[in-house]
């Protein structure tokens, strides 16, 4: 039912929400739904600006969050959506849209540093799509109809999976898939740990974003309650 619920809010987001570029922007991947300052966006070659909704996130534009603050976006025309913790980086490094539904068939992240929720609705079977999220020394993170917790500091990378699948390779090529229930830790240029399970850590009220300690299978679930209903 919750997962229901959820689908059901992101498809209505971002269809109310996508709207066509306007004149000589860049490709539009998705919307800004909210922000708590303060949020910073910098589209390809220009300054840094504070987002607003429903400004649209363009195709290599950076988004970084200050201390605590964070951010939600829809993404695509039916994709899904992205939370943003405190002092988070986010780039949507590319992305391949379908001319006819406007559905992003690829789409490409990097960050360096956050914590992060990216939560897609699942594709029928078959559909191409492709969500690749890109970190810290070329530790990469293929998502399959995901929920999925991330969090990324100087020293580590951490992937939970609530639910859907991730494929996790480090820099140096070596990949553990990730299923719903468990979560991996990249250090450095290490391989990916062994999947294993975490304990869930309660719906409880998150302000600003996820709480994900790098060194611990306990964290707390980031609820969506800043979605518009």
């Amino acid at each position: 039912m919750r997962r229901a619920l959820l689908v059901s809010q992101l498809l209505a987001l971002a269809l109310t929400a996508l709207t066509a570029p306007a004149p000589g922007a860049g490709t539009v991947v998705g919307r800004v739904a909210w922000t708590k300052p303060n949020v910073n966006g910098t589209p390809a070659g220009e300054s840094p600006h504070p987002l607003k909704p429903p400004e649209p996130i363009e195709e290599n534009m950076r988004v970084l969050t200050d201390a605590n603050a964070g951010a939600g976006l829809t993404i695509g025309a039916r994709e899904g959506a992205v939370i943003m913790g405190p002092e988070s980086d986010l780039i949507v490094s590319r992305s391949v849209v379908g001319v006819a539904t406007g559905a992003a068939k690829e789409l490409d992240f990097l960050t360096t540093l956050g914590q992060f929720r990216f939560v897609f609705v699942p594709r029928p079977k078959g559909a191409r799509h492709r969500v690749l999220i890109t970190g810290p020394r070329g530790a990469k993170m293929n998502l399959y109809g995901t929920d999925v917790y991330l969090s990324v500091t100087p020293a580590d990378l951490s992937v939970y999976v609530m639910e859907g699948v991730v494929v996790v390779t480090s820099g140096k090529g070596v990949s553990v898939r990730v299923g719903a229930g468990q979560w991996t830790r990249l250090a450095g240029d290490e391989p990916p740990t062994l999947p294993a399970g975490f304990r869930q850590g309660g719906l409880q009220p998150i302000i600003w974003g996820p709480v994900l300690p790098s060194d611990s299978p306990d964290f707390k679930v980031i609820p969506l309650p800043d979605l518009p209903k």
